[in-house]
């Protein structure tokens, strides 16, 4: 391929995310074009993640927002003793590093469950395109809020789980 044809590539990124499989899901591709323009040389390409390697490791600067496109990602986090206490489990199309947003940082460590494929956006190309673009932002906004109301029905979940573990089920 020449140079130019790659250059051409790359600056036209999101037309690959009109082909994924997920595009319907993705906060990318529900953009509209002036949007996704904005953040085209922010986001990656695909990219695969083999079973056992590590997205990122609890403590690593937040440089960007993962969609997950195939495959089973986990966060966790491991105490002194190098216990392993599992926080999530992503799916494809469920977004991920929101909760590094606070402090810049990711506070716990991702690692692919099986083979997983995902693309990333640039945490910096985001927060600018939603300083530039309400539309933008709002989607933003909504997608994190969904993200808290999944996790937070998933912790409800396996709390339900442990409690009647540990009590048996409750009978009224």
């Amino acid at each position: 391929m020449a140079v130019n044809e790659l250059k051409e590539l790359f600056a036209h990124r999101h037309f690959s995310c009109s082909r994924c499989k997920q595009s319907g899901h993705c906060l990318v591709a529900s953009l509209s074009p002036p949007a996704i323009s904005k953040l085209s040389d922010g986001i990656g390409l695909s990219q695969t993640l083999r079973r056992g390697n590590h997205l990122y490791h609890a403590g690593d600067d937040l440089k960007s927002i993962y969609i997950i496109q195939s495959g089973i990602i986990k966060t966790y986090s491991s105490d002194n003793t190098g216990s392993e206490t599992v926080l999530s489990v992503y799916l494809p199309t469920e977004v991920m590093g929101f909760e590094a947003v606070e402090t810049s940082t990711h506070p716990h460590s991702a690692v692919a469950i099986e083979t997983s494929s995902y693309c990333m956006i640039s945490y910096d190309r985001l927060l600018k395109a939603c300083r530039e673009d309400r539309d933008f932002q709002r989607d933003v906004w909504r997608l994190c809020s969904q993200e808290i109301r999944i996790r937070g029905a998933s912790a409800a979940v396996t709390g339900t789980q442990e409690l009647e573990g540990k009590s048996g089920p409750q009978h009224h």
